[in-house]
């Protein structure tokens, strides 16, 4: 999932599977389990009945067997739309079902890069650089501090007049901005 923002340092992780259109890993390893049970309560004879049936004690109390799993009615769907709305990532608002595709999918990789790099607020912006060094000063050419914020909604010079909310839906109009956008993000 690196690949989906291409940033010198860490996303917020919860913006990778909605950015990539894939389920978090952790709710497919959940539904594939809850299917697995669900196969195999389908078939007793098996011998492994006996082992769930009689299983052993845990030893470690990091292990999840799949006998200690608490089974959930919902699908991927829900769960994810339930973790993503109790997440507090930045930015999270710009997206209410995180299961469909986020806009500008479409676009060429330069232009969904610099647009999912705004979404998460991770850009290549002289704030960013400059606290990781690789750049002296993290002002703007406003004078003001620059982050991805401020590219889109306070700079003078660059700023998007629908702010990122109507960046987000990546009209004509915001696919012209990251077009004609000077910096790199």
């Amino acid at each position: 999932m690196r690949i989906i923002t291409g940033t010198v340092r860490s996303t917020q992780l919860d913006w990778l599977p909605v950015v990539s259109n894939i389920a978090p890993p952790d709710l497919r390893r959940q539904v594939q389990t809850e299917s697995m049970i669900l196969k195999l309560s389908n078939y007793p004879d098996l011998p492994v009945q006996i082992d769930i049936a009689n299983h052993p004690p845990k030893r470690l109390s990091s292990r999840k067997p799949i006998w200690s799993m608490a089974r959930s009615n919902k699908s991927i769907e829900e769960m994810w739309a339930n973790k993503w709305t109790n997440t507090n990532v930045r930015n999270h608002f710009l997206v209410s079902v995180p299961d469909s595709r986020v806009p500008g999918f479409e676009l060429s990789r330069a232009q969904w890069r610099a647009l999912n790099r705004i979404r998460t607020g991770q850009g290549r912006c002289n704030y960013q650089l400059h606290k990781w060094g690789m750049t002296d000063s993290p002002l703007c050419e406003c004078g003001l501090i620059q982050t991805t914020s401020h590219i889109v909604e306070e700079c003078q010079r660059r700023r998007f007049e629908g702010g990122i909310a109507t960046l987000h839906i990546c009209g004509p109009m915001a696919i012209k901005w990251l077009e004609e956008l000077d910096i790199r993000l």
